[in-house]
């Protein structure tokens, strides 16, 4: 039918898109741009308001937001909510982990998100000097 091939481009395109923002959301959390990432997220929350990676990231960074302004329960609360909306997003879990081992959110954003852009995670890395 005339139809199905704009659905399938359409499809595909809004799915690239949403790709896109999960993507730069990513990089601004790595570099410990909580408040970009947000925005970002925020605005694809718009378009794609069904994506449960991109609200369970948005969850994320309001946690590590919340963490940087000292208030760590509403944090735990927000860490909470993002596994709550997607169980396997890694780096909740992770943060998640670091906080119940006495680090901030905001401090372990770097680590959790270091593979973005396919870089290996700080706490896969050998020490300094080995092979």
């Amino acid at each position: 039918t005339p139809l199905a091939k704009p659905t399938a481009r359409a499809s595909s395109n809004s799915d690239a898109a949403d790709e896109r923002a999960e993507h730069a959301a990513r990089a601004q959390l790595a570099a410990g741009r909580v408040q970009d990432a947000k925005e970002t997220l925020a605005s694809a929350l718009v378009a794609f308001p069904r994506n449960r990676r991109l609200r369970a990231l948005y969850s994320l960074s309001s946690a590590a937001e919340s963490s940087a302004s000292g208030n760590l329960q509403l944090a735990l609360s927000q860490l909470e909510a993002a596994l709550s909306v997607d169980a396997e997003l890694a780096e909740a879990q992770q943060l998640l982990q670091l906080v119940h081992q006495g680090s901030s959110i905001h401090a372990g954003l770097a680590a959790v998100f270091a593979a973005v852009g396919g870089e290996p995670e700080a706490s896969q890395a050998g020490p300094e000097g080995s092979p």
